[in-house]
């Protein structure tokens, strides 16, 4: 995100940024994505240098991009704004630069492809704490994610374990067996519980989106040249993933008879049912 989508090939450059980045303990992720909103902006003519407090913010262009970085990190000028995100960036820019903020719920997106990717579209309309990558692009691999996640350990960790080794490392710990069905269901409690925290706070399906350019901008180059998301499809998916979880496919509000199943009943009252 510091590198190739700030079209940014100087290696030296690069590793500056991400170091500058990671020493102020910003996200890279959501970082590079604010830059590059930034110099689309500024290409595009809807800000000026004068919005970048002076500075030449263009493709590539590495010392404005530390310098940004530190602004940001000190919340100086207009990395105040930049701080907040893409949205709120989008917000105060206007036209129609919502178009080209990559966002879900707030959280900006990592380099994933989605045009040519419905799972991956639905990992990232569908994440609870909005656009997470590893969220898992299915009922039940969100279910496996939300449940691995409550262990503690590293997912990148877990990706070298037999199938099953967490669930008999759980079982060993707690002195209570877990089965694939436990551990499975426990997830989707959690995630569920999730779901009724969004759902209380104002989200609804509308919110399961995705930014337009998905929709509305092919890719230009590569074998997959001319892909672009169908927005009919894209709903009937989505449509299915809300009955698999048992929630209203007009509202996403997760269903009654779900919630009782998982032993959740308590949150019923939370959210109007």
């Amino acid at each position: 995100m510091l590198g190739a989508n700030l079209l940014i090939s100087d290696l030296e450059g690069l590793m500056k940024a991400i170091y500058d980045v990671d020493d102020y303990g910003l996200d890279q992720i959501s970082t590079g994505n604010v830059l590059g909103f930034l110099m689309e902006a500024y290409e595009k003519g809807y800000i000026d240098s004068a919005f970048l407090d002076g500075l030449d913010l263009k493709w590539g262009d590495v010392p404005s991009t530390i310098k940004m970085i530190g602004k940001i990190a000190r919340r100086e000028g207009a990395g105040d704004l930049a701080s907040k995100g893409v949205r709120k960036l989008a917000e105060k820019i206007g036209q129609d630069s919502q178009k080209f903020a990559i966002e879900v719920k707030g959280h900006e997106l990592a380099g994933w492809n989605v045009h040519v990717s419905t799972g991956r579209a639905v990992c990232y309309a569908t994440a609870n704490r909005g656009a997470c990558y590893l969220n898992g692009s299915n009922p039940r691999a969100q279910n496996n994610t939300a449940m691995n996640d409550c262990t503690g350990l590293c997912m990148f960790a877990q990706g070298g374990f037999r199938a099953g080794l967490l669930r008999e490392l759980l079982s060993s710990i707690t002195g209570e067996v877990w089965t694939e069905e436990d551990y499975e269901k426990t997830g989707e409690r959690v995630y569920n519980l999730e779901k009724v925290i969004n759902y209380r706070e104002g989200f609804r399906r509308e919110d399961d989106n995705l930014p337009d350019r998905f929709f509305e901008e092919p890719l230009t180059v590569g074998p997959k040249k001319g892909a672009v998301l169908n927005r009919d499809e894209f709903s009937k998916i989505m449509d299915n993933y809300y009955k698999e979880r048992g929630w209203d496919i007009k509202t996403s509000k997760p269903g009654p008879e779900k919630l009782k199943s998982l032993g959740l009943e308590f949150v019923l009252k939370e959210i109007g049912s």
